[in-house]
């Protein structure tokens, strides 16, 4: 019988979920749905010029087989896992260089927080040695260091992340589901040769439509200048936060009265992100309820200038196939900081208006 492993779920609860161990230590999600080669992709892949494609993490060769669907049957693959048809190659250390190829891949995925948790460290830690902190990103490492041409199917975090972007040329966020394994969002990474043509901005697609480039959505961004003490996950907040999109359409991220929010105050430990209450020094004067439609205005208004590519993506989709998100603490400040400015702004002008 073989043997059974499990992953902590709950330290608190010391609750366990049986897992999949040899998917977990190699990182693999298969790519068995081929609805991911968009137009823009199709363009990318065309203008490299490349005879062949070559995926050094095959696996059960998805991305070769929908790469033929669209006339690319000059395909190469390489894998780790002996018991498949590939040449057997480690590309997490070194992938061989092809002339005339262009790598199209979907790498594997594995933080390193995750490997803990999943008690799976010993087994991978080697990898983490190249100073990445996900598999995704030692792999990216490899490809990027033999070719010029690199398309990879990467968790959608990699937006926000600190790896090196000058050689992105097209971030496209993918919110149907390609995979059958998991929910995790992912984007599509096309990379090319230096010197970026782009001078270190790139184009961000969701889906097929084209919302923008990057240098332009990034001046939508929101930091907080921490003039106003704000308190998070405090209990006796006067301002309450639901800080994550529902799986129905309308119940969305938002900023709500302490008093009107459902989430036990109870519930709140300081390690919570997604429901939460905050307290604000010095603004019994101010209007409460004012200051959260405020907040409310413009978190709205932020997520539509950036079509919600800052906010960080949440497992699976809403009810009407949108990519559900999560509003960061740091933004939440710089949003709760302005609806302030603003409403002390108002309230001195009024007394303006007394006064004179």
């Amino acid at each position: 019988m073989a043997t059974k492993h499990f992953m902590l779920v709950s330290k608190e609860k010391n609750k366990y979920a049986e897992i999949d161990l040899h998917r977990v230590v190699n990182g693999a999600f298969h790519t068995d749905i081929h609805n991911w080669l968009f137009p823009q992709i199709i363009d990318f892949i065309k203008q490299s010029n490349a005879k062949i494609i070559l995926d050094p993490f095959a696996g059960k060769g998805d991305i070769l087989k929908a790469c033929a669907t669209i006339g690319y049957e000059n395909t190469i693959g390489f894998d780790i896992n002996s018991e498949l048809d590939w040449k057997i190659n480690d590309s997490l250390k070194k992938i061989p260089k092809i002339d005339n190829a262009i790598i199209i891949t979907n790498p594997p995925y594995l933080a390193k927080h995750s490997a803990k948790r999943k008690r799976v460290f010993d087994k991978v830690k080697e990898h983490y040695a190249y100073g990445r902190d996900d598999l995704y990103q030692v792999a990216l490492d490899r490809c990027l260091e033999a070719y010029d041409y690199v398309i990879a199917i990467i968790p959608e975090t990699f937006l926000n992340s600190s790896y090196p972007k000058d050689r992105l040329y097209i971030y496209t966020i993918v919110e149907e589901k390609i995979f059958t394994g998991t929910d995790c969002p992912v984007c599509i990474a096309s990379f090319g040769p230096k010197p970026n043509k782009y001078s270190g901005n790139f184009e961000i697609y969701k889906n097929s439509k084209h919302i923008g480039d990057f240098q332009k959505l990034r001046r939508y961004i929101l930091n907080p200048n921490n003039s106003i003490k704000i308190y998070f996950n405090d209990k006796d907040g006067q301002i309450a936060l639901k800080a994550v999109d529902g799986q129905r359409a309308t119940d969305q991220i938002r900023f709500l009265n302490s008093n009107d929010f459902y989430y036990k105050k109870d519930n709140i430990k300081v390690s919570s992100r997604l429901m939460t209450y905050i307290r604000v020094d010095n603004i019994k004067n101010l209007d409460v309820m004012k200051i959260i439609n405020e907040c409310n205005n413009i978190l709205n208004e932020y997520r539509s200038k950036t079509h919600n590519i800052f906010l960080s993506p949440f497992k699976g989709n809403n009810s009407k196939g949108k990519r559900r998100r999560r509003l960061d603490y740091l933004t939440a400040r710089a949003i709760i900081e302005k609806s302030i400015e603003k409403d002390k702004g108002n309230t001195k002008a009024k007394q303006l208006v007394l006064w004179s």
